[in-house]
């Protein structure tokens, strides 16, 4: 006994042609996941944040790395960081909120400190601020189904394509 095998060639083209449709549509799919997932980890790092610094939390574009990874940041990026007028940008609060602050400093050895808030002077006492982690905790809370979010996109255009 022996097996025969054999190919019809006007498939094979049609197949050809659907998997160079398929190289654009995947592109397209991955891109709209990982978009969909940051938006995801966006909401759940701002309902996280303290609400003085919710609104600075960000997603920025999509890039490519230099191994031809695809990445998009999520959280307070360099806009956040800009000063606004006299105040600090409100991701420099956000991350002092993120990481906390020591109640002491080994440079100065007053409990207090000047603060300068809308060009008054103000003496503040210092003192620890405890983190209250809100990047980390919303992406780690969240990247699972980012990334189910992404291979679902994948998976519906393959369907989609070779059907």
């Amino acid at each position: 006994m022996s097996d025969v095998f054999s190919m019809d060639f006007a498939r094979l083209g049609d197949f050809i042609e659907k998997l160079n449709l398929l190289d654009d549509n995947v592109n397209a799919a991955v891109r709209a996941g990982i978009h969909e997932g940051a938006a995801l980890i966006e909401a759940e790092q701002k309902r996280l944040a303290p609400s003085k610094t919710a609104s600075a939390i960000k997603t920025g574009s999509i890039y490519s790395t230099k191994k031809g990874k695809l990445k998009v940041d999520v959280g307070y990026l360099s806009d956040s960081f800009k000063k606004n007028g006299d105040k600090d940008g409100l991701g420099l609060i956000g991350t002092i909120y993120e990481f906390g602050r020591p109640g002491s400093s080994p440079q100065r050895s007053s409990d207090t400190m000047i603060q300068k808030r809308g060009g008054t002077e103000y003496e503040v006492k210092k003192g620890t601020i405890q983190p209250v982690p809100h990047i980390r905790r919303g992406f780690d809370n969240k990247s699972g189904q980012a990334a189910l979010i992404t291979v679902n996109y994948v998976n519906d255009k393959i369907e989609e394509v070779l059907d």
